[in-house]
């Protein structure tokens, strides 16, 4: 019997071993939970600066008015008037300080994939998608596997 392959697999178990033992260098620099929440808008803070415009919301969250702004990725793009209900989120993060944790709350809209779906581009993408399955298909079908014509050539 080739003692090889047992000499390989002691050296890689005291490896692994060794490795284990050493103190790894992987640290929590902070932690993040959050809330999803829907709350009626308060107040609209609003403006505009040139072209660009700014638009926030105050919203009551467990019986504080807090301030949510739109993402800047632009998946909130609706506008809210007084009175309109909108979904929320609300970020804690906890970032270690000396001796005690420091915990903020962040507050956005929280974004709204469904705003940008057009049903009619969905299903023309959708179907456009099931041809292309139907067409690999029927390739797959009429043509010989890969290792019958493997086997067919000289």
């Amino acid at each position: 019997m080739p003692k090889t392959p047992f000499y390989l697999a002691v050296l890689l178990s005291f490896a692994a071993l060794a490795h284990g033992s050493e103190k790894s260098d992987y640290k929590v620099e902070s932690r993040m939970t959050h809330e999803f929440f829907t709350s009626k808008v308060v107040k609209v803070l609003s403006f505009s600066e040139g072209s660009a415009e700014y638009q926030a919301y105050v919203v009551t969250w467990k019986d504080h008015e807090v301030v949510v702004a739109a993402p800047f990725n632009g998946l909130a793009s609706k506008t809210y008037k007084v009175g309109d209900t909108v979904r929320c989120v609300m970020r804690q993060q906890s970032l270690p300080a000396r001796d005690k944790a420091n915990d903020r709350l962040f507050f956005e809209v929280a974004p709204d994939y469904s705003a940008d779906l057009n049903p009619a581009k969905e299903a023309a993408r959708l179907e456009q998608f099931a041809d292309e399955v139907r067409r690999r298909r029927n390739l797959r079908e009429t043509k010989a596997p890969l290792a019958e014509s493997a086997e067919a050539k000289p």
